[in-house]
């Protein structure tokens, strides 16, 4: 039998040129220098078969969820993702998808396999960088053990004193009349530092190319805090809390929508 050709329902945007050397701009063309990152997340990207993706797309590829920025990511060669709505991304390491993948070293349930997934309750703007783990592979037995490996933005420090520091940002997408906005707050001095901020998305219904009407509508707020202190020189302690909000998130080709989704989670890192 010859298999069937699928694609998405949601079709991916090219991303205009103008994006494209703005990110080469931001980061450089070969994505987020590996010298960067803390010793013990380097050591795993060691072999061919892990990349690194840049917390700083989310804004220049305009990315929804953390499987969307994995998607758009010009850094993540050999990962695929499903599109299931605008702001529900399933990504597909090597043949494993949800059920089968963890994130920043735990598992994020989702509220059906057939819906949401772990990196949909993640708001791309919130991740400072990603790592790709994606195995061995072997056209005997197949792909080997992957992971995720996200670090979620830290507490900033300032060696000149207390300082504090907001933003606003905005972003808006004609078809599905996608509207995105987020206010973040930022401070601290040279011992300790917090980060406060509130996203917000909305949209309708998505128009295809052939000017048919997919029910693809949302309503998703994202609230995320984080404080982190110096304990000593050697020691630095930050503690974060994410809560994720979704309402009235419509997928197309599903029997089931999801009325009303409430995420909560703690995260605590000791370095």
């Amino acid at each position: 039998l010859t298999p069937r050709s699928t694609q998405s329902l949601l079709p991916e945007t090219p991303l205009p040129r103008s994006a494209e050397r703005l990110t080469a701009g931001v980061y450089g063309a070969g994505g987020l220098r590996r010298s960067l990152l803390e010793d013990s997340r380097r050591v795993r990207l060691a072999g061919p078969s892990a990349t690194i993706i840049s917390g700083q797309e989310a804004t220049t590829r305009v990315t929804s969820d953390a499987g969307s920025l994995i998607g758009k990511s010009a850094a993540s060669a050999g990962v695929t993702v499903q599109r299931r709505t605008p702001i529900v991304t399933d990504p597909r390491v090597r043949g494993s998808r949800v059920g089968q993948l963890v994130a920043s070293g735990s598992y994020w349930v989702p509220a059906r396999m057939d819906l949401d997934t772990m990196l949909s309750k993640i708001d791309s703007r919130l991740i400072a960088d990603m790592l790709v783990v994606k195995g061995p592979y072997s056209s005997l037995y197949g792909p080997g053990w992957n992971f995720l490996d996200m670090e979620l933005l830290k507490s900033p420090r300032f060696s000149n004193g207390f300082e504090s520091h907001g933003s606003s940002s905005t972003d808006y997408q004609t078809n599905g009349e996608q509207f995105y906005g987020r206010q973040s707050l930022w401070g601290g001095d040279d011992r300790w530092g917090y980060r406060l901020g509130y996203g917000f998305r909305t949209g309708n219904d998505y128009e295809t190319g052939s000017g048919a009407m997919l029910p693809a509508s949302y309503k998703s707020g994202t609230l995320d805090a984080t404080v982190g202190w110096d304990l000593s020189p050697d020691a630095h302690l930050d503690v974060s809390y994410l809560r994720l909000d979704q309402a009235d998130v419509e997928f197309p080709g599903q029997i089931f929508d999801l009325n009303f989704l409430t995420t909560d989670a703690i995260e605590a890192n000791l370095l």
